[in-house]
């Protein structure tokens, strides 16, 4: 299977595991997310590419399929990554925003 053709099957089945709980598709929000990043759907989620501007969009998928409910392993099938990578990604988004977040109070600090 190479990276410009998937079977749908896979997002099937990753999608059907936590429909229940996802008001919107995983599709929906890989869409959206390559979209805002201006990458292709198919780059983020087969491609084995590391570049940063696609490890943004994978990051931000994982971030949102996490807030609606999904597990680490179920967006791992999603994205064609082992569960711990998606653990890793959303953890390096809440630790960036950690650091933004102190930044922020140390410039208040100083700026009163």
């Amino acid at each position: 299977m190479g990276v410009a053709e998937f079977d749908e099957s896979h997002f099937v089945r990753a999608a059907l595991e936590e429909s229940v709980s996802s008001p919107t598709s995983a599709m929906e929000i890989a869409r959206a997310v390559a979209l805002r990043h201006g990458v292709k759907v198919n780059d983020v989620l087969g491609s084995r590419l590391r570049q940063r501007h696609l490890t943004a969009a994978r990051r931000e998928i994982s971030h949102k399929l996490r807030e609606i409910g999904w597990s680490y392993p179920a967006i791992g099938d999603f994205l064609h990554r082992d569960h711990t990578s998606v653990m890793n990604l959303v953890k390096g988004r809440s630790e960036a925003r950690r650091q933004r977040e102190k930044i922020r109070w140390a410039t208040r600090e100083v700026v009163q």
